[in-house]
């Protein structure tokens, strides 16, 4: 199975990340799942990204610069 990974949307604030899993069947793929999350630009959300590893983390970071710009309140951080 293949995985794709899109960045789409991306603001100083808030990006959205698409990851679509393919399979090859008879030399033709085909997409079998395909999931949309938002993302802020809060520390929680930082972290996060920071897992999807390069090149992804670095280009989202790069365009967020080195600080949050959305401060989450404890209720909003216990959603996550």
């Amino acid at each position: 199975m293949n995985e794709k990974i899109i960045i789409d949307m991306l603001t100083s604030d808030y990006v959205s990340i698409v990851k679509e899993r393919y399979i090859t069947i008879d030399e033709e793929e085909k997409m079998v799942d395909r999931i949309r999350t938002a993302y802020s630009n809060s520390e929680h959300d930082r972290q996060v990204i920071s897992e999807l590893g390069a090149p992804y983390s670095t280009a989202v970071l790069a365009i967020w610069g080195n600080e949050p710009t959305i401060i989450q309140n404890e209720e909003q951080a216990w959603l996550d």
